[in-house]
């Protein structure tokens, strides 16, 4: 296990610890808590992704797959800011009335979505511009 690896783990694990003792002891607001616990999980989570894939022998990064990476990360990040875009001017106009919190989760699935779509069709066109 890398360094960047046990930093994460032990980040995360200790987050986590925090975050219990914190319930047990009554200390802190409902949103700082689940805050701390999803922060903790999410660290805990891509560390031991991160370490089974080394122990799996997976290539983290060639040059293929970092041009396949940057590429579907630009056009995920294209189409937020065109959805952006599209929900403000809808916005202005009085044509939709979304709060800002189901804006943000929309985007965020968006985001996270469209980056899969275009990170697997540039895997499977098998050559990247």
């Amino acid at each position: 296990m890398d360094r960047a690896i046990r930093i994460t783990f032990v980040a995360g694990f200790m987050l986590i610890l925090v975050t219990i003792t914190m319930i047990v002891l009554e200390m802190g607001g409902d949103t700082a808590i689940t805050l701390m616990i999803s922060i903790g999980c999410g660290l805990l989570f891509f560390a031991i992704f991160r370490w089974r894939l080394l122990r799996t022998g997976e290539i983290f990064r060639d040059e293929r797959t970092q041009k396949i990476h940057n590429s579907a990360m630009a056009f995920s990040w294209w189409i937020a800011y065109l959805m952006l875009a599209v929900v403000t001017v809808l916005s202005i106009a009085n044509v939709i009335d979304i709060p800002l919190e189901s804006f943000t989760t929309i985007m965020f699935f968006i985001m996270i979505g469209s980056y899969w779509l275009f990170k697997r069709y540039l895997s499977a066109r098998g050559e990247v511009a």
